[in-house]
């Protein structure tokens, strides 16, 4: 008697789960902690190929090595990740669980990567090794996994997750400002060389580990499975790659990382193009800003032409603002600074639904299949996500070794300023095109009026099978 009523009490709390509306508090609180997540990636994907090439003094086909081959195993600890928030058992949650446990060790992870140690050059090499994949592989995942997971877990409803993840996305963007626009003054402010570097991560690592806290104690989990089973690897990862969607998900969120990953490039076109390398911070600034003015003006469109449209909308425009950017030249910085922030602004709905995307996988596998897991379709896609990030840093490598970058020259070589240009210019515009071509097949937005509403029946002890796509 007392499990059905159990079961009963679960069943009708999971249907509100549907429908729910988020508290503004638990969304914003939920947004503070991508502010941790990306001043710990921000600094990594913008500076640490600077660090290691002006720093350290390694050679830049080295450093793509090290970038890429780290990226990988990266990506690979996610899997594994996913795997382990799917099995964990807490009173705080199988997500919000690991916020705890990784805050301190996350805080301090940067100031170890970015340190100039006593070493020769094999030694720093080594050391380079170690700390990236540290940071990287190990504590970024075991921070960033359970993070993303959340969402999942909060809500299922579209429209709130939308807005969420915008305001995750603004949480990001605030910390892309603060790295990109604050790292450098204050390396110089604390002394310059391993010690101004250290204590600015120090900085940044303490305001890290507040915002982890503030989602690990503003923050709950809602949302279980209907079907109650061990999650098997092998037939787990099967299942997703049977998802269509996830897969395009997958793609999607490559795309997008190679994009951010490149951002790296900007301190070289700082440098070697416009020969101000103070610059940096200003590129910063008028790029993110506009995201900010993006994810504003998209809130009433996403809810009323959906994340798709609105996607290739500003991806038309995006095109727009890469040809004009071509066409300013490199002499008038101030158009070159204007359309750099135009760009900013049409990528503001790829940048905003990039989650959310991979979310609506989630209901669409456990609808089209019967199988919900959000640790291993989050880590999955977060596979992709980190070997885009890792194949954009390390594409910057190669284009500034292609290039005969020389870190010691006062003027750089017309083939390096050629090779930065173009990348600079071009490169996120292709990311974005094949983004693009993918969400021409995206057709989730038309079915979830059917998913949610099946899966409601479902949830309340029926069990349509999926038969649309």
């Amino acid at each position: 008697m007392d499990s059905n009523v159990n079961d009963t009490n679960q069943q009708g709390t999971q249907n509100k789960v549907f429908d729910i509306k988020v508290s503004w508090r638990e969304k914003i609180a939920y947004g503070f902690g991508d502010v941790g997540t990306n001043l710990d990636k921000n600094m990594v994907s913008t500076f640490a190929l600077f660090f290691f090439t002006d720093f350290l003094g390694i050679n830049p086909g080295i450093c793509s090595i090290i970038i890429m081959a780290s990226r990988v195993a990266d990506a690979f600890s996610d899997i594994g990740m996913g795997m382990i928030i799917d099995r964990t058992k807490s009173r705080f949650g199988k997500a919000r669980s690991w916020l705890l446990r990784i805050v301190v060790p996350y805080a301090l992870g940067p100031v170890l990567l970015f340190t100039v140690p006593p070493f020769g050059m094999t030694g720093r090499i080594i050391w380079a090794v170690l700390t990236y994949n540290l940071v990287s592989t190990v504590l970024a995942t075991m921070y960033s996994m359970p993070y993303g997971t959340l969402t999942s877990l909060i809500t299922q409803n579209q429209h709130e997750r939308s807005l969420i993840n915008i305001l995750r996305m603004t949480g990001g963007i605030s910390a892309s400002i603060i790295v990109g626009f604050a790292t450098l003054p204050m390396v110089d402010s604390f002394g310059g060389g391993s010690r101004g570097w250290q204590l600015t991560n120090l900085c940044f690592g303490g305001l890290a580990a507040i915002c982890i806290l503030i989602v690990f104690f503003n923050t709950k989990e809602r949302v279980t499975s209907s079907k109650r089973e061990k999650i098997q690897f092998g037939p787990a990862v099967k299942s997703l790659f049977k998802n269509k969607y996830w897969v395009m998900a997958l793609l999607i969120s490559l795309l997008t990382q190679l994009i951010i990953g490149f951002l790296g490039m900007n301190v070289y076109y700082a440098k070697c193009v416009l020969n101000d390398v103070s610059l940096v911070s200003i590129f910063t600034l008028i790029y993110f800003v506009p995201n900010f003015i993006g994810f504003v003006i998209i809130v009433p469109l996403l809810k009323r032409y959906g994340k798709r449209n609105v996607v290739l909308a500003g991806f038309a425009f995006y095109g727009l603002f890469t040809l004009c950017l071509q066409l300013a030249g490199t002499e008038d910085v101030m158009w070159i600074l204007a359309f750099v922030a135009l760009r900013g602004l049409a990528i503001a709905p790829l940048v905003a639904s990039i989650f959310a995307f991979v979310y609506d996988t989630i209901e669409y596998g456990e609808w089209k299949f019967g199988k919900r897991n959000e640790g291993l379709s989050y880590s999955a896609a977060r596979f992709g996500q980190k070997f885009g990030l890792g194949f954009g840093s390390a594409l910057v490598a190669w284009i500034l070794q292609y290039g005969h970058y020389d870190p010691t020259a006062a003027v750089q070589a017309q083939t390096t300023v050629d090779a930065v240009t173009f990348a600079f210019i071009w490169v996120p515009f292709i990311c974005y095109a094949l983004t693009a071509l993918i969400l021409v097949f995206w057709k989730i937005d038309k079915l979830w009026p059917q998913i949610m509403s099946d899966l409601k029946v479902r949830h309340a002890g029926a069990d349509p099978d999926g038969d649309a796509d």
